[in-house]
């Protein structure tokens, strides 16, 4: 699993591009080009991207909003489709039980007070924020309830969430982030 074939190919879609992402969070997926991986991810924007590296021959994870070449925000608000009227993009580290996404959101910006909404849209889209003005981490309810039910040390807790978001390098995780659990 640390390579694929298919990675010398054209994308399926007809675009010309190479098929270069993968994800390893869902199963039996095709590598595919990064629009195509951003297309079919827009409703799961906490699968890591995998984007092979022809420089190395490996490949490279990625936040769904640090692909190299792709300029992407997860949008809140309508359900997930993108506000005519979307806000400028917001860095928000989102902590889920696959790890910790240093991701960039767009706020809808429907009405006249949505900077005063910005926690309750988090909270909309099932992220709970850690702080209610200007969050910067936010945490997915999916994981809160995983810890309420599975109590634990939230010291090792912290540090597994650590440990899945990179497993190498974890002094490049963003640990402030999970300050807010401990």
């Amino acid at each position: 699993r640390h390579a694929d074939a298919r990675t010398s190919e054209p994308c399926v879609c007809g675009s010309g591009l190479l098929r270069i992402a993968r994800c390893l969070d869902c199963i039996q997926y095709a590598p595919s080009c990064s629009q195509c991986f951003i297309a079919k991810h827009d409703r799961n924007p906490l699968h890591w991207a995998e984007i092979w590296d022809t420089d190395t021959g490996f490949f490279r994870r990625y936040d769904i909003c640090s692909i190299p070449g792709i300029s992407y925000s997860i949008p809140l608000g309508h359900s997930g489709a993108r506000c005519k009227w979307a806000s400028e993009t917001f860095p928000v580290n989102l902590v889920d039980l696959g790890g910790i996404h240093a991701t960039r959101v767009q706020y809808c910006a429907c009405r006249s007070d949505w900077r005063n909404e910005k926690a309750q849209q988090l909270l909309r889209a099932g992220f709970f924020p850690a702080t209610p003005d200007l969050p910067q981490t936010a945490f997915s309810l999916h994981l809160l309830k995983h810890f309420h039910n599975h109590p634990q040390i939230l010291y090792e807790f912290a540090e597994g969430l650590r440990r899945t978001t990179n497993n190498a390098f974890t002094s490049n995780v963003p640990v402030r982030c999970l300050l807010r659990l401990l």
